[in-house]
């Protein structure tokens, strides 16, 4: 799934850049490494960033909370308790504290890529 992203971000670039890259004297892995993938980093970063999102969600977390595990119990509850509305209100705040600064984050280095390569953001 990653190096799909990586292959998509790089195919979205313009086929000057390598052209112009190529024309200045600079190998093949030279324009790669200074001139594209710096490009392709800010289109890679948002699908890294729900990558890792999907990832939190989908597995356990150093084996303390196992969040399949927090969904059955939540549904367990709401089935005994008979507050369906409370017991999924707590745990979207546990997938939210979980997911959010990662959210956070990825905005950040969004916003600092583009930043870097004088992107309007």
């Amino acid at each position: 799934m990653a190096s799909q992203s990586v292959r998509a971000a790089l195919q979205a670039l313009d086929r000057g850049q390598r052209e112009a890259g190529l024309a200045l004297g600079l190998t093949r892995l030279e324009v790669l490494r200074l001139v594209e993938l710096p490009q392709a980093i800010s289109a890679m970063i948002p699908t890294f960033v729900n990558q890792a999102i999907q990832l939190i969600k989908g597995t356990a977390l150093v084996s303390l909370i196992t969040l399949t595990d927090m969904t059955f119990r939540a549904k367990q509850l709401s089935q005994l308790e008979y507050n369906p509305v409370g017991i999924y209100s707590g745990l979207l705040l546990a997938y939210l504290i979980l997911c959010y600064p990662i959210t956070i984050l990825g905005r950040h280095l969004e916003r600092s890529k583009d930043k870097t390569l004088g992107s309007p953001a």
